[in-house]
């Protein structure tokens, strides 16, 4: 095999000297890297990512935000179908946080606002006095939430408490209670129906009732727990509603 003598043997492929400016520099984020490259520290933003690139991210995340069910469709399907209704809850790992941003303080909202319908069926109202009863009514279904949680903790033993202070047991409790206001919204609007919609809150007693087995309490006390969890729920907004309409009312 013939040597190919237009190759210097003594002079190296590759002339690496201090006067030469390497391709790429290690930068600490504040030096310019030679030949006007741009050298990343870490992985790049979306910002800094090709537009088309970029725009595929967001619709991604986009689809699979729209395939998520949103709290008040899963408590929905709680309602007429609860046990496939828990299920679909516990696989959505919702923090407690959006389910009652979305859910559970809007139920009390509504629920609040539906006090404004005394200017329709009754007489001699006035805007003051709907306006302390649309507080009363947001303020007994929003501490009832977090008194059902202290109480609980205290009369069925820290094991049991620790379960419904877990973001589930939260979660659990929310969607639970948050068909109380809905159930008190339709009493206000229809006053009619009055007789009938009073039972109302027996929808929310059989719904702990079939999903209660998903916080996996202690055999032994899941029956305790269920009976008292299914009392405070239903005892606590009547209680903080009479707290601040006969005790200190706050007209």
């Amino acid at each position: 095999m013939e040597r190919n003598d237009n190759v210097r043997n003594d002079e190296p492929l590759y002339n690496i000297g201090e006067e030469e400016s390497p391709l790429y520099e290690l930068s600490d984020g504040n030096q310019e890297p030679a030949d006007g490259l741009t050298v990343y520290d870490s992985v790049p933003s979306e910002d800094d990512m090709p537009e088309n690139i970029s725009r595929t991210v967001r619709m991604a995340d986009d689809k699979s935000i729209r395939k998520m069910p949103s709290p008040f469709a899963i408590m929905l399907k709680t309602m007429f179908t609860p046990v496939e209704g828990w299920k679909a809850l516990k696989r959505a790992k919702f923090q407690p946080d959006r389910v009652a941003a979305s859910l559970f303080y809007p139920c009390v909202a509504f629920a609040s606002l539906s006090e404004f319908s005394a200017f329709v069926y009754e007489a001699n109202v006035t805007v003051a006095s709907v306006l302390v009863r649309a507080v009363e009514t947001f303020i007994s279904f929003f501490f009832s939430y977090y008194s059902v949680l202290a109480a609980a903790g205290i009369l069925l033993g820290k094991r049991v408490g620790g379960i419904l202070n877990s973001p589930f047991g939260k979660i659990f409790t929310m969607t639970s209670m948050a068909t109380l206001p809905v159930f008190y919204m339709f009493y206000r609007l229809l006053p009619i129906l009055g007789p009938m919609l009073v039972f109302l809150p027996l929808w929310t007693i059989y719904l702990v009732f079939r999903g209660v087995r998903f916080l996996r309490l202690p055999k032994e006390k899941e029956s305790v727990a269920t009976g008292l969890l299914c009392t405070l729920e239903i005892g606590m907004p009547m209680l903080w509603n009479w707290i601040f309409t006969d005790l200190i009312p706050l007209g």
